[in-house]
């Protein structure tokens, strides 16, 4: 689940944005969701590409690396085998809890709806974050293209199933 926003002042909107976040992942049997605020420059940058996987990335990548922390970044079982309940959950930013499916919450900042829960407003903690999970496991585009880095195993058996169709009548 990737959600991106440019600007959110309602504190109705957020409280629903929050909610409609943490049901989808209920229902969808999430690995790795994101909220992120962008400020204009931040957006407009990494929309002409000079931001790796920033906005828009696709899933298909999640396999080869993370591509960062954001504002809220929740894990699914995958990432909480790779990482480790209890390490998740003592990361050094605002706010990490349970949810009660078993998911993982990690809020950087308690302000994530405006300029103060920007990349850069969070950068600090991001970098924080990153180094107490385990810092190979998130993109560096400084490294090698072919840098192997700590990626859980994921169980794609239920999307990738076949589909069965009936047998025809040979009559």
């Amino acid at each position: 689940i990737n959600l991106s926003l440019e600007s959110l002042t309602n504190p109705y909107l957020r409280e629903m944005t929050i909610k409609w976040l943490q049901d989808a992942c209920l229902l969808v049997k999430t690995d790795f969701a994101r909220v992120q605020f962008y400020t204009g420059a931040e957006g407009d940058k990494a929309s002409l590409g000079f931001g790796k996987d920033d906005i828009a990335f696709p899933t298909a990548s999640l396999k080869n690396w993370l591509p960062d922390i954001y504002a809220i970044t929740i894990f699914g079982k995958p990432y909480i085998d790779l990482f480790g309940r209890d390490k998740l959950l003592s990361s050094p930013c605002y706010k990490t809890e349970e949810l009660f499916n078993g998911l993982i919450w990690l809020q950087l900042g308690e302000h994530i709806f405006d300029e103060r829960g920007s990349k850069e407003s969070l950068k600090n903690v991001r970098q924080a974050v990153k180094a107490h999970l385990d810092k190979n496991a998130f993109f560096d585009p400084e490294l090698p293209k072919d840098h192997k880095y700590n990626v859980p195993e994921f169980d794609l058996s239920e999307i990738r199933a076949p589909i069965e169709l009936p047998e025809e009548d040979s009559k």
